[in-house]
């Protein structure tokens, strides 16, 4: 009874697999990168980037552009100028340039979150510029989309950029009580640099911080490390870790919040005075903390002018809050009284002086 069942088994499993629609890889092209134009209140233009393996083991880039109403539609077409079928598997990278973004993405990024063959940890980006042009300058020996993939995690890491992905984007679009945002590039010169932070109401860019001022939104933002931020005389602190904790008043009518940022960091780079005791630490520590106190409160000024929220303080009253309303908390944001404190503590010194 057992050889009849067995043979049964792998009958049905044939036929299983043969349902399967298979795809050859050498029949594909698996795209690194798609960008966003707008053309007008009608059509956008989907830059697409695929990687070419030449025979010689050297990278380069092949770029489809084209033109439509539907974000769908446009691979659809993008297909049928590509001599292989273009697949979203290999997908790094989305990047919408800042006017497109101002009319709204969440169309477009709401097509990739509902795609299965898409990872939610791909990044996105909007660009200060035309996102064709970005996409279609080549770089030595590697491809567009990996390329630009690279400089947004290489400031990741280095502690410059807040980590921000697709499936954050869409978990702070949702949110009651916080707004997205993220990384703005630039094209210079044919490099690709990160030039700031790109401030959204709901899904539509409504204005940016500049680079200079990253490294305070980062710890303002999230738990970060690394990182150097520049104090007064030509003083460089490394960032070692930086913690943030919200602290809210009761006062449902009229609540308070205080956020307490403590950062830990050596002293990198130092000109004037020698450091030779803790007392120059100590003085290093102060004036770092009277500066990023007073960067931190004109950059939560101004998200409050733009009723944005960006560091999600709504979602931190209404944790703490019973019937929390959505509404009056919208009403009464821009004026709530926001403080911050910073707790700086030199541990060490690396220092070049």
């Amino acid at each position: 009874m057992i050889k009849p069942f067995i043979v049964l088994l792998l009958f049905c499993s044939s036929l299983l697999t043969g349902c399967v629609r298979t795809k050859i890889l050498d029949d594909l092209h698996l795209d690194s990168a798609i960008g966003y134009d707008y053309v007008d209140k009608e059509l956008i233009e989907a830059t697409v980037v695929v990687p070419i393996y030449n025979p010689d083991k050297s990278i380069s880039s092949e770029t489809f552009t084209e033109t439509s109403s539907l974000s769908k539609e446009i691979l659809v077409k993008i297909d049928t100028k590509s001599p292989k079928t273009v697949e979203t598997g290999k997908l790094e990278l989305i990047l919408f340039s800042s006017e497109l973004a101002g009319h709204g993405v969440f169309e477009l990024v709401d097509n990739f979150q509902r795609d299965p063959n898409v990872t939610t940890n791909l990044s996105l980006a909007v660009v200060d510029g035309e996102v064709k042009e970005m996409l279609t300058t080549p770089f030595k020996n590697e491809d567009t989309g990996r390329h630009v993939t690279e400089i947004i995690e290489q400031n990741v890491n280095l502690g410059l950029l807040p980590k921000k992905d697709l499936h954050q984007f869409m978990n702070d679009y949702y949110s009651t009580g916080k707004d997205p945002y993220l990384p703005l590039l630039k094209l210079e010169k044919d490099q690709v640099e990160v030039s700031g932070i790109a401030l959204f109401d709901k899904d539509k860019l409504v204005d940016q911080i500049d680079f200079s001022e990253l490294f305070v939104f980062t710890v303002l933002a999230e738990t970060s490390k690394n990182g150097s931020y520049k104090v007064r005389n030509d003083t460089y602190v490394r960032n070692l870790g930086s913690k943030r904790k919200f602290l809210v008043s009761k006062n449902k009518t009229n609540p308070e919040i205080t956020i307490n940022v403590q950062i830990d960091g050596i002293i990198r780079q130092h000109s004037g005075e020698k450091i030779q005791h803790k007392k120059l630490y100590e003085k290093i520590g102060k004036q770092m903390e009277q500066d990023v106190k007073e960067q931190a409160e004109i950059l939560i000024k101004k998200f409050q002018a733009l009723k944005v929220d960006p560091l999600g303080l709504g979602e931190q009253v209404r944790s703490r809050t019973r019937n929390w309303d959505e509404k009056k908390w919208g009403d009464m944001y821009p004026t709530i009284n926001v403080k911050v404190k910073v707790d700086v503590k030199i541990t060490e010194s690396g220092v070049v002086e």
